[in-house]
């Protein structure tokens, strides 16, 4: 097409792993297509700035896209700051800010949301045609506190309408409600940059030792076993880290989330990923094979779909949040030897290529039939 098309992206700022998400389906839509991405979340401008190609044209609106669960924490949230939230979030107030949104998203071909419910709710305000993309959504998520707090039904029945007003509706594996409408897609990940031996070797004192990743996601948190750690000298780790730069102590490495390094890279450079298993770190670890000692969310419904996935398709080991925060998974880590079996993955093509192609003939045709 000779036309420039422009799209509209809501991204929930529920963690990284859903941004990761949209920008890997992003990055595969601007190789076919010429166009430029109204870009709306809570997510830094940084975010997207590292996740895209330095030419995308895009403009980034911090604007709440979505409330998802306000966490007290990387493992913890409160229900009742959630549900005032979303009282407030989903009366959709039309506010001044809100108006601005609304005004620059006018002039989309499409809209584009990774489970945020705003953007397909704008679509629906001024005539746009609204893509979903996502693994679970917020209706499904809330389900499982209505016993112990029943006025998430109002909630629930508002969000279910929103999400099925969609025109085009796109799960990605592992998705947590299977919908019979939805184009189903393998697991959307962000495609590498660096060779993992030339990563090893920068991160590595010694190309013989072990690299080991410790996350908690997209929201930090500290632990206090740093000697335990220091102790292991044939082995790095690198940890996420709240730190303005990255910081290295003897063999731990502090990564900030704005750190300049490809996190896909450090994923596959690894031989062990320990840590919260989000969508994003279970979709970037078996896009390389690597083995994943995961701590998952008893009180988030999403994490037994997660844990389920990563057990039958990666060597997989889960470890309790108590274990994660005192440094005992450490010698179970270890002993996890490296196998030629984590190197067959050839056949692992990212679902956003899938998606990406779905997009473009949806959006293609949109404009066709709108006769701009």
């Amino acid at each position: 097409m000779s036309k420039k098309i422009t799209i509209g992206v809501f991204v929930t700022s529920h963690g990284f792993g859903h941004g990761t998400r949209i920008c890997a389906v992003l990055n595969e839509i601007i190789t076919s297509i010429s166009c430029e991405f109204i870009i709306v979340s809570f997510l830094p401008e940084w975010f997207f700035r590292q996740n895209l190609p330095k030419k995308t044209n895009f403009v980034h609106i911090k604007y709440q896209a979505d409330v998802g669960l306000v966490q007290n924490d990387p493992f913890h949230h409160s229900l009742t700051k959630t549900q005032k939230e979303l009282d407030k979030f989903l009366s959709f107030e039309q506010d001044s800010t809100f108006k601005e949104v609304v005004t620059s998203i006018e002039k989309c071909e499409a809209i584009i949301s990774d489970i945020s419910p705003l953007g397909i709710h704008i679509g629906r305000q001024v005539g746009i045609p609204t893509i979903l993309i996502e693994n679970f959504t917020w209706d499904w998520i809330y389900e499982k506190y209505l016993e112990e707090f029943p006025d998430f039904q109002k909630h629930i029945g508002k969000l279910s309408n929103i999400y099925k007003s969609v025109d085009l509706h796109i799960q990605a594996t592992p998705f947590c409600k299977p919908n019979a409408n939805a184009i189903k897609v393998p697991p959307i990940f962000r495609k590498h940059r660096e060779k993992r031996k030339i990563l090893r070797k920068s991160l590595l004192t010694s190309p013989a030792d072990k690299l080991i990743l410790v996350t908690t996601g997209g929201i930090c948190k500290s632990f206090e076993y740093s000697k335990v750690l220091l102790s292991q000298k044939s082995c790095t780790f690198v940890l996420s880290s709240n730190k303005p730069k990255l910081v290295r102590k003897g063999n731990i490495i502090f990564l900030p989330a704005n750190s300049g390094f490809h996190y896909p890279d450090i994923v596959r450079a690894s031989d062990v990923v320990v840590g919260k298993v989000g969508y994003g770190t279970l979709a970037e670890c078996w896009s390389a094979n690597i083995p994943i000692l995961g701590c998952y969310r008893d009180d988030f419904r999403e994490s037994e779909k997660l844990e389920d996935y990563a057990r039958q398709h990666l060597f997989s080991e889960s470890i309790t949040l108590k274990e994660l925060e005192n440094g005992s998974w450490l010698t179970r880590a270890m002993d996890i030897q490296p196998s030629r079996e984590y190197d067959k993955t050839s056949d692992r093509r990212s679902g956003s290529e899938s998606a990406a192609k779905e997009i473009i003939n949806f959006v293609i045709e949109t404009v066709k039939n709108s006769g701009n």
